[in-house]
């Protein structure tokens, strides 16, 4: 794997940063997660590798280190309606990695996968503190997704944040997703991703909308929940 900012291969997250922890119950499972609340270190590391390094100029911002609500909507209904055991499933923008998590439960093989390393990193320091096994994690940049393997289920948590990646995304869709297959997308009611979802009806997909209640830090949300196929 290559090495990106904030990263050393010789130390894991957990010595290099000081992780807060969260323990989390959804639908009576408990699970424990873990972040980095330094935000302002971790952009002062980005901004330090100078205005031209590709992290900068890519806009590489630590979302990852968030536990976002769509990520709870997305466990709980993976709970609530567990995938397949035989089926194969993709966690794309992991971030925490909590909806991949639960996912696992039902016993379907599982890929984490983030475009940054270090949320990759997070994502298995997470994985381990709930699964006794080793995840299947990618680096995966959805301007050039891998061609080599498919899978049955797609699942994102608030991945439609930016109208640059709305092509990508679609193609990052229509790559991954094996014939057949299903998406799986939470979003919390962002403005930009009022147009995602018309915009993927243009691109051959049929989506199934409901929306899921989450409580987190104090707060209740209201989260638009997508079923997604490819017509």
């Amino acid at each position: 794997m290559a090495q990106g900012w904030g990263m050393s291969e010789s130390q894991p997250i957990q010595q290099r940063y000081t992780l807060e922890r969260r323990e989390v119950t959804v639908r009576g499972v408990p699970f424990l997660l873990h972040r980095v609340p330094d935000l302002d270190r971790l952009l002062d590391e980005l901004l330090a590798q100078g205005p031209d390094s590709r992290d900068v100029k890519d806009e590489r911002l630590p979302y990852w280190s968030e536990i976002w609500p769509s990520s709870l909507a997305m466990a709980d209904w993976l709970l609530e309606e567990p995938l397949p055991a035989e089926a194969s499933a993709l966690e794309i923008g992991c971030g925490p990695a909590l909806a991949g998590i639960a996912a696992a439960r039902s016993g379907c093989r599982v890929t984490i996968s983030d475009f940054q390393e270090l949320a990759l990193e997070l994502a298995r320091h997470n994985w381990a503190a709930n699964h006794s096994t080793l995840p299947r994690e990618r680096l995966i940049d959805w301007r050039d997704p891998p061609r080599d393997e498919q899978y049955d289920v797609l699942i994102g948590s608030d991945v439609a944040y930016e109208r640059r990646f709305f092509d990508a995304l679609a193609g990052t869709f229509r790559t991954l997703l094996r014939p057949g297959g299903s998406i799986r997308l939470t979003e919390p009611g962002r403005s930009v991703a009022q147009e995602f979802f018309p915009f993927l009806e243009t691109q051959g997909f049929a989506l199934d909308r409901h929306v899921r209640p989450v409580e987190w830090d104090g707060g209740r949300h209201e989260i638009a929940c997508y079923r997604i196929s490819a017509r």
